[in-house]
């Protein structure tokens, strides 16, 4: 049975997929239910790097520069980090690290060397959705080494996040198309030679374009005042 808790946060991150800015909301509520002091997702699309997101809690008192290229970093670290690894290897099974390597195995690596230890991160849940690092999307949470290790259950409660993870991105992966095709018609409207005016019954000016507003400027019998026309 779905905890109250649970449902709450998978509702989070539904509002995160139609308001990207909210990502950080979710992952800070996802980090008080898991118990971890961090968490991070990242979405890489390197065909459309546009549509490209990463959003770290738990560092805010790093510089961006240092949060944006630890998480390169993560992307990156395939060939080294037996957690991420094992990510790319099994697609949408979460897991916790101390199921997939021993403490002395991953602590005998350079990524924990070079950016777990020195971040603080000794044990981490996570789950990444696919298997091509072109297309990256990952979803984590930390904690550590005066913390205890995550459970199994943790492990099955982010299962039960992951169908939910796939929809949200393909409701965020639609509205960009939809956003970006607004932009593109209103960019359209912005080159035409002609003037076009988008407005209200009681005159208020929505939108002109370029040749409108030359028009307008021109003080040729035609204008545009306090939004009106």
């Amino acid at each position: 049975t779905m905890s109250g808790d649970l449902a709450d946060l998978i509702g989070q991150l539904y509002d995160a997929a139609a308001e990207p800015a909210r990502w950080r909301d979710f992952l800070e509520a996802g980090a008080g239910y898991f118990g971890a002091f961090s968490a991070n997702f990242i979405h890489y699309d390197a065909a459309r790097p546009e549509r490209s997101v990463a959003f770290l809690t738990g560092y805010e008192n790093l510089p961006a520069e240092i949060r944006g290229q630890a998480m390169r970093t993560l992307i990156a670290s395939q060939g080294d980090d037996p957690r991420v690894d094992y990510s790319f290897r099994h697609p949408s099974k979460p897991f916790h690290c101390r199921q997939i390597v021993s403490t002395a195995e991953l602590q005998a690596t350079a990524s924990y060397r070079t950016m777990l230890k020195p971040h603080g991160v000794e044990y981490s849940l996570m789950v990444t959705l696919s298997d091509d690092p072109s297309l990256f999307t990952g979803l984590g949470f930390l904690r550590g080494p005066r913390h205890e290790a995550f459970t199994q259950r943790e492990v099955d409660d982010l299962g039960r996040l992951v169908p939910h993870l796939h929809r949200a991105m393909m409701i965020q992966d639609r509205l960009g198309q939809l956003e970006h095709g607004q932009q593109t018609s209103w960019q359209v409207l912005e080159n035409l030679p002609t003037g076009i005016v988008i407005a209200r019954p009681g005159g208020a000016v929505d939108y002109a374009n370029a040749a409108a507003r030359a028009i307008t400027d021109g003080g040729d019998g035609l204008s545009i005042g306090a939004g009106h026309l």
